[in-house]
């Protein structure tokens, strides 16, 4: 017979918001945007690199014990609530993601004191700040 404890061997502690769950699993794309151009009469396309461009971040994580309908509300709340919120990530670290879409939250019988949930995020990366123009202005002058 398996033991709870033999199961819980794979998972890794994570937390979002602040609210702990057991990682199980994710998948990223990290990555760059690039355009193929192609033009009419030559063979050869030409590219456009337009910057670094992660993709999202599919996870799969459980909360498990005896008060995992608690843990799964606190989850579900969290989700409700605007982000950025805080991924700590037992692999790739800690930094701010926005939820791409709502997580799935699965409970089974056939699982009882734990609730597994599915959810994509987008990791928040600072904009540049665009520098100041130097093309003189010759707009509409002020009587």
């Amino acid at each position: 017979m398996v033991e709870i404890v033999d199961l819980l061997d794979g998972l890794l502690d994570a937390s979002i918001g602040g609210v702990p769950f057991l990682w199980a699993d994710s998948r990223d794309e990290p990555g760059r945007r690039v355009l193929k151009f192609l033009f009419p009469g030559n063979d050869i396309p030409a590219f456009v690199d337009l910057g670094q461009d992660d993709g999202p971040i599919a996870m799969t994580g459980m909360v498990i014990g005896d008060d995992y309908v608690s843990q799964a509300n606190a989850l579900r709340d969290l989700f409700s609530s605007p982000g950025p919120y805080t991924l700590l990530h037992p692999l790739l670290g800690s930094f701010l993601v926005y939820s791409e879409k709502r997580p799935v939250f699965t409970d089974s019988q056939a699982s009882l004191r734990c609730t597994k949930f599915e959810m994509s995020l987008w990791r928040d990366t600072p904009r540049q700040p665009v520098p100041p123009s130097t093309v003189p202005y010759h707009g509409m002058q002020s009587p």
